[in-house]
């Protein structure tokens, strides 16, 4: 009878677990599907996305719940989908969050480590200069942009497809070849303005220095910008001053890649004025002849 009554309670148990599960398939519409997406980076950006996006799936019947767990120095989001038959739109949310960190928020940090670990024999104001230039230069193009996001998306999906685990850093570094290539170009690109810039700054503070040793050889100079983008060089008096230095220069100018600002800066080092007035609007030009001539340069728009 003992075991009669042993096996009455164990089938009570069974039907009671049975009814409560068999509750739950039909209060959440079939089994609960859960992903898990780990990040080393960006944690609070994922965070934020979730909790605020949550309203947005709530308008198409979708209910989205996450769990926060730590592992060592990785963030781990466990989300839990009450419905499997809304799997797929689910998904496609999931992956532009996802693709949205990438671009918005993670590409600037991979900028950073790659820069800070590959290139320390630069100073920390010149890294700081080349993630500067990578990072405008990666996000100038926005149909570019675009293209790169949807390229993204799908990738996430396909991946998805298949895993319920996603880890952030390691999709990004082994899944996104091409993404990552884009990276690492747009930094070689940035390194290379950057020693240019420099070598372009002590250069000017070469000339600058020059300058500041040369006597004064004429009084005045007045600066004209021409039609054919060349300029004229007029003294106190009105009259043009004629430089056997700009002659030579423009023979120079027609066999090689030599500017009119070249010339017109090779011109005035040469003539060694007190004083330049620039009658033109020219801010790149302006601000160069001031880093070459300190104090002696004017404008005059009248």
């Amino acid at each position: 009878m003992k075991f009669i009554n042993d096996i009455n309670s164990k089938l009570d148990k069974f039907v009671y677990i049975f009814l409560i599960f068999h509750i739950i398939i039909e209060k959440f519409g079939g089994e609960a599907v859960s992903i898990t997406i780990s990040t080393l980076d960006c944690s609070e950006e994922i965070k934020d996305i979730l909790l605020k996006d949550n309203y947005l799936l709530k308008n198409k019947g979708i209910q989205l719940f996450f769990d926060e767990d730590k592992k060592d120095d990785i963030t781990l989001f466990k989300i839990h989908l009450d419905d499997t038959n809304k799997v797929l739109y689910a998904n496609k949310h999931l992956a532009n969050i996802i693709a949205g960190v990438v671009i918005n928020n993670l590409e600037e940090k991979l900028v950073k480590k790659i820069v800070n670990n590959k290139f320390n024999k630069f100073t920390t104001e010149e890294r700081k200069k080349i993630i500067s230039l990578a990072v405008k230069q990666l996000k100038d193009s926005m149909y570019e942009k675009n293209k790169e996001r949807d390229l993204i998306v799908k990738k996430i999906l396909n991946y998805l497809d298949n895993n319920n685990n996603f880890n952030l850093e390691g999709f990004v570094r082994f899944r996104l070849k091409e993404y990552m290539y884009n990276i690492h170009l747009a930094i070689k690109q940035a390194v290379d303005n950057m020693i240019i810039e420099k070598e372009y700054e002590e250069f000017i503070e070469l000339l600058e220095y020059f300058v500041s040793l040369q006597e004064i050889k004429i009084p005045l100079i007045h600066l004209y910008k021409k039609e054919d983008g060349g300029y004229k060089l007029v003294d106190n008096k009105g009259r043009n001053i004629k430089n056997n230095l700009v002659k030579n220069y423009i023979k120079e100018l027609l066999d090689e890649e030599i500017s009119y600002e070249d010339i017109l800066i090779s011109s005035l080092i040469n003539l060694s004025p007190g004083k330049i007035i620039i009658h033109f609007d020219n801010k790149d030009l302006t601000k160069t002849l001031n880093k070459i001539f300190k104090d002696k340069v004017e404008v005059d728009f009248s």
